[in-house]
């Protein structure tokens, strides 16, 4: 009986982050397609069919993204961007959610910190992710470490020498964090059915 019910839980851990995923993508998408499909229902003349909306959101980011390129659109963008730093809880927002996907997919050039480990000494270490920020004497680096499964973690400013590199690319720091380290796989498991 032990057996079946282990067999049961390995199927369990398969289907359920796979039929998660999918829903999450799926509700997405629906949601998405429906207040566009929406808005495009509106024009007259227009047929609509089901992805239409999908596709014209995927237009219209895929056209913000070329006009970014452009020196007078960056300047309209960054005049605006200053009115939005000046509204109190809307520049908290939009400045959170702004660097977090400069982070995950902006621009390459930009540094994102290295995946660095923190020595507490005979406690062991914590992996964390350099920032740029020294503070005011220079002898210490900004080290932000994450909470497993949350979202939030500490900034803190170590000794230099207490700092040394993980050997791993920042991704793979911070999934090996916030998954509590049950989310990393070697490479044998990764393609074993």
């Amino acid at each position: 009986m032990a057996r079946h019910i282990g067999i049961l839980l390995q199927g369990l851990a398969v289907m359920v982050p796979a039929l998660f995923t999918f829903w999450v993508l799926w509700a997405m998408i629906s949601w998405l397609d429906g207040h566009m499909g929406a808005l495009l229902d509106s024009i007259p003349y227009l047929e609509t069919f089901p992805g239409l909306g999908i596709l014209v959101a995927f237009i219209i980011i895929y056209g913000v993204g070329l006009l970014t390129r452009l020196w007078l659109f960056r300047k309209g963008f960054g005049f605006a961007e200053k009115l939005i730093r000046r509204v109190p809880l809307i520049k908290t927002l939009y400045g959170s959610i702004r660097d977090m996907l400069q982070f995950f997919g902006g621009d390459k050039k930009k540094s994102r910190g290295e995946a660095v480990q923190v020595n507490l000494g005979e406690m062991g270490h914590m992996i964390g992710v350099s920032t740029s920020g020294l503070d005011d004497d220079g002898e210490r680096i900004g080290v932000y470490l994450p909470l497993s499964y949350q979202i939030g973690g500490f900034l803190v400013y170590m000794p230099r020498t207490r700092v040394t590199s993980a050997g791993m690319s920042v991704e793979e720091a911070l999934k090996l964090v916030l998954t509590g380290g049950m989310g990393v796989q070697t490479d044998e498991e990764s393609t074993s059915p």
